[in-house]
């Protein structure tokens, strides 16, 4: 029997705390299929880290120091990522 492929989703974000607060519950209740949900804040200044670590702590937050931008971000949950297969919202 073939192995399951895994699946992790990719999310960048760039203060948008606001966005998280508003869809992530969303993602989270439908993402059954997925390995791991992978944040990677570029930056924030407006507490999008602390906001993950106290709110949805299953989710993975990769942060940075200053904003290097959507590509760089991209990299970053990409290498971070061990899974089969790599979902981007």
């Amino acid at each position: 029997m073939a192995k399951k492929p895994t699946i992790d989703i990719i999310i960048p974000s760039y203060n948008g705390k606001y966005l998280l607060e508003r869809y992530l519950p969303e993602v989270i209740a439908n993402s059954d299929n997925f390995n791991k949900i992978i944040v990677v804040d570029d930056g924030s200044t407006d507490g999008t880290q602390e906001y993950l670590k106290e709110h949805v702590p299953t989710v993975t937050c990769l942060h940075h120091d200053k904003n290097k931008g959507f590509s760089f971000s991209m990299n970053i949950g990409i290498n971070y990522s061990q899974a089969d297969f790599i979902v981007f919202l």
